[in-house]
This record gives structure tokens, C-alpha cells and sequence, in this order.
């Protein structure tokens, strides 16, 4: 248990590094770019992340699971390495090949970005994240992140100076993508035995097919949304203001989900070697903890969705607004889903039940999109993605909840509520003392954080407070 907290530690300072990055940038590129600019670097990435997922075939979470259960035995770890990236190399470059023709007309207009969105499918199959966090190295995943995240953070504010710099904003990105992907193959290269010979690659295809066709179908609701809308819409305006809100709870759903990442391997370990009641032990303790950050996080996100955009984004964004609050709870309710998903179905290994509910996410997605969008624009697919994700969480559930019995405190659970309706007036006050949105925002989360940790420390008694301030001493030890 103490060494699974120095990698939750880890994995948190990586989670941290990506949540700082576009904090600390966002303010500086919205204002630089504007919505219509940064529509077309965010439609360009997210078209591309499709053509990812198709390319990986599934690899990376089967990948995971796989490594982790060999771990221990370099010469099964090098063959397993060596016939995963065969396959997953020669797909993504066949899956760039098909991004390239598939949008040759946007090409047209911006070549060098849709370049660039092609190497990163390339880039990212050869890029092994799956390796370390399958052997667990989060201590050399968070060095590696801090150091290639500082590296972007520097290079976006001396190098981005204009509307203009849209490209080579995006090319920023791809190098950071290429420096990690150096890193960790020199971290696998290093460590294996690897050996061209008695490869035996199709004894992968049976189980990634299915890897294959649950991340096809995630990968449209996830990013389908986008593509329709604008097909619809033909805005890129549209498409910038949606997609900056998705990139703010897709920051705050890190926060949420960090120690999942940690779980993943583990939990998978665990439940090959049949010791059911400890893998058990840790999913209730990841559900717990999403609930205990999940809820109030929603309700901040909610009741300071003005602030938030107006001091990441500025005042062209403010239509944006009304997006952040239909998807404030979004964190929450994908939290709950990757527990069930990828923690119980995956280690299980349950992909045929994985790949329904992500079938089900899929239809959800495409009919309420199709329905919603010419009506609401932006809106639109913003009530069909918080629709999508609440599909395929309480589908998920209920076939998880049949393999393995979680229970969480109901008490618990409204503690988290309770608490968190104290946010409202502490917004009220907020406001009614500042008037810049900056101000406003950091006050409000500032002491809405101290109010919710305080009460369920102090009056509930929680015990994820508890475990947090285990974590605490454990890494501090001497300090109150």
C-alpha cells in the first residue's frame, strides 16, 4: 500500500503538469487566437484523435493490462513490446494515410496544420506510454512530463504572437508528443531483451478486435460531436467555444480520475493472480474518492462557470458559458464510468460487455447530435455529450455491479451534497465583494475548497479526508 502511494504521488504531479499547462497558456492563447482560430487547431486535433483511435486498433489498453501482467518477466515483456508495436506502428501509418485523404479539403486551406495532425497519429503509436504505465514508472512519467511541459509552457509564450500562430502552435504540441515519445523508448529499449524472432503476432488479434471496436466507438462519441458540429454549423466559432469548454472539464475529469491511472495495472495484477478482496478494497476506495471530489467540483464548476470563462478565455467566450454549466458534472459522472469501465470490465476481462456500453455511448451520441445541434448549435452537443456519458455510466454500472459488489456510504454521499450547496452563498459573497471575474473565481473555488475539506474532516468525519491526510504525513512525515 505505501508503495502505491508514492505512485498515486507521482501520477498526481503528472496529472498536475497537464492541468497547469493549460492554465497557465489559456488566458495568453484565447485572447491571442480568438475563438475562430483556435476553432480551427481544436477540429483539426480532434479529427485526428478519431483517426488515433482507429490506428491504435486498442492497443494502448490492452497494452497496459498485458505488460502489467508480465511485469515481472523481461523476455514475455520484450515479445509482448516487439509484436504490439509492429502491429500498432504499421496501422497508424496506414491510418494517417487515410486522415490525409479524408480531410484533403481542409488540407487545402491549412496543409501545414493537417501535416501536423498526421504525424501526431504516427508519433503517438510509437510513443510506448502504454510500457510505463504498464511497469508502473509514474516517478519517470512525471519527470518527463514536467520537463517536456515547462519546455511547451516556454516556447508557446515566446513563439505565439499573433492570430497567425495557430500552426505553429499546434507544431509546439507535436514536439512535446515527439520528446515523449523519445523518452519512453528509450526507457523500454533499454530494459527488454528484445528479439525479432519467435514472434507470434496473431495470437493478439482475437482480443484486440474487440479493444478495437470499444475504442472505435468511444472514439465517436468522444469526438464525433465535434466533426457534426461543424458539419452543421459550418462555424468554426461554434467549434472553438464547444471545444474550450470540453478541454476545461476534460481537466478537471484528470483531476478526478488521477489515481486511476495507478489503479489500472494493479487491479489487472491482482485479479490475474486471483486475489479478488484487494482489488475489490481499491475500487471502493477510487469510487469514494471520485464522489468525494466529483460532486463539489460539478457544483463549483457550475455556480463559477462565468468567472472561469471569462478569466481562462476572456469576453469573446462568454457564449460559452451556458456549455460549461450543462457539462460542470461531467467529471463526475466519467469518473464513476472508468471505474466501472476500465477498472472492473477491463480487468475482468469483459471487453464484449466494455464494447456494448461504449455501442450504446455511440447511438446515444450521433442521434442526440443529429437531433440537438441544428436547433441549440454548441448547446446542442453539449446536452448530448452529458446525455452520452450518463448512457454509458449507469449501463457500465449495472454489468460491473454483477462481477464484483461495490459499496459506497450513503452518508457519504450526501455529506458531498449537502456541502456543496454552501457554494451558492459563498458565490454570492464572492461577487458582492469583487467585480473582475479573476478575483471572483479564485476566491470562490479558494474558499469553497477550505469550507468542503473543513466540514468533512471536522463534522463528517469523512474517511477519504482521512486517507488524504495518510497520504499527507506519509510524504511529509514530522510535518502537521
Amino acid at each position: 500500500m505505501a508503495e502505491l502511494k508514492n505512485k498515486f504521488v507521482y501520477q498526481l504531479l503528472t496529472a498536475a503538469s497537464q492541468v497547469l499547462l493549460p492554465l497557465l497558456t489559456w488566458p495568453y492563447i484565447t485572447r491571442v487566437l480568438g475563438p475562430e482560430n483556435l476553432g480551427k487547431v481544436n477540429y483539426a486535433d480532434f479529427v485526428s484523435q478519431v483517426f488515433i483511435i482507429i490506428g491504435a486498433f486498442g492497443i494502448p489498453l490492452y497494452a497496459i493490462r498485458e505488460t502489467a501482467i508480465v511485469r515481472n518477466d523481461p523476455e514475455k515483456r520484450g515479445r509482448i513490446a516487439i509484436e504490439l508495436t509492429l502491429i500498432y506502428s504499421v496501422l497508424s501509418f496506414l491510418s494517417a494515410a487515410v486522415f490525409l485523404a479524408v480531410t484533403h479539403n481542409k488540407a487545402a486551406q491549412n496543409t501545414n496544420l493537417y501535416l501536423l495532425a498526421a504525424a501526431n497519429i504516427i508519433i503517438i503509436s510509437l510513443s510506448f506510454d502504454w510500457y510505463v504505465q504498464g511497469m508502473e514508472y509514474f516517478k519517470f512519467a512525471a519527470i518527463r512530463s514536467l520537463c517536456i511541459k515547462t519546455g511547451i509552457l516556454i516556447c508557446i509564450y515566446c513563439f505565439i504572437k499573433n492570430s497567425s500562430d495557430y500552426t505553429l502552435f499546434f507544431g509546439i504540441f507535436t514536439a512535446g508528443l515527439l520528446l515523449n515519445a523519445v523518452f519512453n523508448a528509450a526507457k523500454l529499449f533499454t530494459e527488454n531483451k528484445l528479439k525479432a524472432g519467435s514472434l507470434n503476432i496473431k495470437r493478439h488479434f482475437a482480443p484486440l478486435s474487440l479493444f478495437f471496436l470499444t475504442s472505435s466507438a468511444i472514439g465517436i462519441y468522444e469526438y464525433f460531436d465535434t466533426i457534426i458540429l461543424e458539419y452543421i454549423t459550418k462555424s468554426n466559432e461554434q467549434v472553438g467555444l464547444y471545444t474550450t469548454v470540453l478541454k476545461i472539464t476534460r481537466i478537471v475529469t484528470l483531476i478526478t480520475i488521477t489515481a486511476g491511472s495507478v489503479m489500472l495495472p494493479r487491479i489487472s495484477y491482482l485479479i490475474s493472480t486471483g486475489n479478488k478482496e484487494d482489488a475489490k478494497r481499491y475500487l471502493e476506495k477510487f469510487l469514494s474518492f471520485i464522489v468525494f471530489a466529483g460532486v463539489p467540483a460539478g457544483t463549483g464548476i457550475f455556480i463559477f462557470a462565468p468567472e472561469i470563462i471569462q478569466a481562462i478565455a476572456g469576453d469573446r467566450f462568454i457564449p460559452a458559458i451556458p456549455l460549461l454549466q450543462v457539462l460542470g458534472f461531467s467529471p463526475l459522472i466519467i469518473g464513476i464510468g472508468t471505474v466501472f469501465n476500465y477498472q472492473v470490465l477491463v480487468s475482468f476481462r469483459q471487453e464484449r460487455k466494455f464494447l456494448l456500453t461504449a455501442v450504446a455511448g455511440c447511438v446515444v451520441s450521433i442521434s442526440l447530435n443529429f437531433l440537438l445541434v441544428p436547433v441549440l448549435s454548441a448547446k446542442g452537443a453539449a446536452v448530448a455529450t452529458l446525455a452520452t456519458e450518463t448512457t454509458v455510466t449507469i449501463i457500465s454500472g449495472m454489468m460491473a455491479l454483477k462481477l464484483i459488489k461495490l459499496h459506497i456510504s450513503l452518508s457519504s454521499i450526501l455529506s458531498c451534497c449537502f456541502i456543496s450547496l454552501l457554494f451558492f452563498p459563498v458565490a454570492f459573497a464572492c461577487r458582492h465583494v469583487f467585480q473582475s471575474a479573476l478575483p471572483v473565481a479564485l476566491s470562490g473555488i479558494i474558499l469553497c475548497t477550505i469550507i468542503y475539506a473543513a466540514m468533512q474532516h471536522f463534522i463528517f468525519k469523512s474517511s477519504t479526508t482521512k486517507e488524504i491526510l495518510g497520504y499527507a504525513k506519509s510524504i511529509f512525515p514530522g510535518k502537521k
